[in-house]
């Protein structure tokens, strides 16, 4: 969800919505400080609860948006996470991977 970017885009194009969410404070951020609409499903549980308990071929699409304070974790990047992944997704549905990782020099 990060700051809810594009959760916003996406809703202000009427885009029906699953979002997972890790973290409460956020989710709150996104809410006060970039308007986001609670019209949607929001999941507080990690991936891994949501994909296990989700039927196959489901979604049209996932935006796996990993932003984090710190590092990322690779598990996220794994071929088994992004397996999972493709198993929700319809036949011909998309994955896209946008994630921000800062680099310490």
């Amino acid at each position: 969800m990060g700051i809810s970017i594009l959760t916003i885009s996406l809703q202000a194009h009427n885009v029906n919505l699953n979002v997972v969410e890790l973290d409460l404070v956020v989710y709150n951020f996104a809410v006060n400080y970039f308007d986001l609409k609670h019209e949607y499903k929001i999941n507080f549980q990690n991936r891994h609860e949501l994909i296990n308990n989700t039927d196959s071929q489901i979604y049209n699409y996932v935006l796996h948006d990993a932003f984090t304070r710190g590092s990322v974790p690779l598990t996220l990047f794994s071929i088994e996470a992004l397996e999972q992944i493709k198993r929700i997704l319809k036949k011909n549905g998309g994955l896209a991977l946008v994630f921000i990782l800062r680099t310490m020099h």
